[in-house]
């Protein structure tokens, strides 16, 4: 047990603050940012002392080096939501910080505190697959309300830890930076890169080009919650957007970046061009240390694909270490999907552990219907955020307990050159 309050320690120290940094749009980076989303994990009964999901959130505007100006004259308010697996809010309140502050907050009690027994029962779920529920499993969505215009002035982390089992884990939270007000569509020149001020523009589309289902389809997430678009005491401007985790967010970002300063582009030309994103790909690693030990890939989208004749269901391609490849088959029905790796690999994979286990990784490859290569289609999925963490984990009952907690990296293919 003093193991695993050390290791903790050393987490926290380590990750406690985030270096300044301006990532690229569409993708999870571990950077300061103004919205949040982490997966939750919540092992039952909900008054027990198994494992729990610890947010930390860290403001940060007293630090100079992150180039954001403290509150002026009213704290942050961080108005966090929890959703279940299929995207039905069941709890949300408000917490203020002022600049360095730092909150920890347990999903245990926040669920314990907030929910009913029957808001309780739709996050039910049998992660060990024995036809018994046995953990609640939700997300949290952290949405930043300081003042009219946000920043990036948050970073959260989050631990998935089992005490009495030894064990715990933890990453960044899926930090969403800021993308200011959407502007209008306009030619133009490259604009430099190396800048959020500046670099936003890369991101940042009229939703009428995109496609014409406009409801769903947004280079910038504007949408997730209500309040994200809406101005309420103390809350955002009209038009405020985040970041989007989608394919057409990278895209966008990939392509804008390709044009140096002085050279002339079209937000068109390059919305044309979006055929040529053609598909999205994890790539997580498993790992299975004994018949205790098990792996897990953990996907959230920013919406279901539940509905009548939707389809949700992935081809993917499994290898283990000796190259052996095998394709099986996922189904990606709602927003968080937790998959247990052992359910599909072939049992001879880990008929014998051997001395030190056995793994491999996956191919989990989303792309049309008409591409020409095994996949899986979702409908409207490049203007569909996506996220993808494994957890994997060893419990032997003795003295090599461990477990390890990483997001996994997207690749993506453009297919052509943009022209000026």
């Amino acid at each position: 047990m003093k193991k695993i309050f050390a290791v903790l320690s050393v987490l926290m120290a380590i990750t406690l603050v985030a270096a300044p940094s301006y990532a690229a749009f569409g993708v999870d980076d571990p950077v300061t940012g103004t919205d949040f989303i982490v997966p939750i994990l919540v092992e039952m009964p909900i008054g027990g002392t198994g494992l729990d999901t610890s947010i930390i959130i860290q403001e940060t505007s007293d630090n100079a080096l992150f180039n954001v100006a403290p509150p002026a004259g009213a704290p942050c308010t961080v108005h966090w939501f929890i959703y279940s697996p299929n995207s039905v809010e069941v709890a949300d309140a408000q917490i203020n910080l002022t600049g360095g502050d730092v909150a920890t907050l347990s999903a245990r009690a926040l669920l314990l505190a907030n929910c009913t027994p029957a808001e309780l029962a739709t996050l039910e779920v049998d992660l060990d697959r024995d036809g018994t529920n046995d953990h609640y499993a939700c997300y949290m969505y952290g949405q930043n309300e300081r003042t009219n215009i946000a920043t990036d002035n948050l970073y959260v982390m989050y631990y998935w830890a089992a005490l009495n089992q030894g064990r715990a884990c933890g990453s960044h939270a899926a930090m969403k930076e800021f993308g200011g007000v959407p502007p209008t569509m306009t030619a133009g020149a490259g604009v430099a890169n190396n800048s959020n001020a500046t670099g936003q523009i890369y991101e940042q589309v009229a939703r009428s080009l995109a496609n014409a289902n406009a409801a769903n389809n947004q280079w910038l997430d504007d949408t997730v919650n209500v309040a994200t678009t809406t101005n309420s005491a103390g809350g955002r401007n009209l038009g405020f957007a985040t970041e989007s985790f989608s394919p057409a967010s990278y895209f966008w970002t990939v392509m804008r970046s390709f044009y140096p300063a002085g050279v002339a582009r079209t937000d068109a030309a390059i919305t044309a061009l979006r055929a040529n994103l053609n598909f999205i790909e994890f790539t997580p690693r498993w790992f299975l240390y004994n018949a205790a030990g098990e792996s897990y890939v953990i996907i959230w989208k920013s919406r279901n694909h539940n509905g009548v004749g939707e389809n949700n269901a992935i081809t993917i391609f499994c290898w283990d270490n000796a190259e052996t490849r095998v394709s099986k088959a996922i189904a990606l029905p709602v927003e968080l999907n937790i998959i247990r790796v052992r359910d599909f690999l072939p049992p001879a994979w880990y008929a014998s552990y051997g001395a030190n286990g056995v793994g491999g990784w996956l191919s989990i490859r989303i792309a049309d219907a008409g591409v020409g290569f095994t996949s899986g289609y979702l409908e409207n999925w490049r203007y569909v955020e996506f996220l993808c963490w494994t957890w994997t984990f060893a419990d032997d009952g003795a003295n090599t307990n461990w477990a390890s907690l990483w997001n996994d990296v997207r690749i993506g293919t453009l297919g052509v050159a943009p022209v000026g």
